[in-house]
């Protein structure tokens, strides 16, 4: 933004630019064509809990709230380049519990593109 522009850039202390201290955001709802490999997944090489499944939908989380919810749709196709929530994350409690989720990672030859 140059000197001269007329606008005022968002900041933190901006109407607006803030949400509220008691915003927090829901399960993460994924597609998936294959429920069973779906909840494998989730369980065996990111340790999450199944919370319940009535197929075709699976409520997984670490005990507490729901944080993803699987819906199998066998004929579904990856998205295309559009807008759209393509990445989540998991924030583990500790690094230890991280670095077991990256050995199991690792274990399943699981690829990881885009980690920071």
């Amino acid at each position: 933004m140059s000197p001269d522009d007329t606008a005022t850039a968002a900041t933190p202390s901006s109407p607006g630019a803030a949400l509220a201290d008691a915003t927090r955001v829901g399960a993460v709802d994924l597609t998936v064509t294959r429920l069973d490999t779906s909840v494998a997944f989730y369980q065996d090489a990111l340790g999450l809990r199944l919370h319940h499944r009535e197929d075709p939908v699976a409520a997984m989380g670490a005990g507490g709230e729901d944080l993803i919810v699987l819906h199998e749709q066998p004929a579904a196709r990856r998205a295309g380049r559009h807008a759209g929530l393509y990445h989540y994350a998991l924030l583990y409690p500790t690094r230890e519990e991280l670095a077991r989720a990256a050995v199991r990672l690792a274990t399943s030859r699981t690829a990881i593109d885009g980690a920071s």
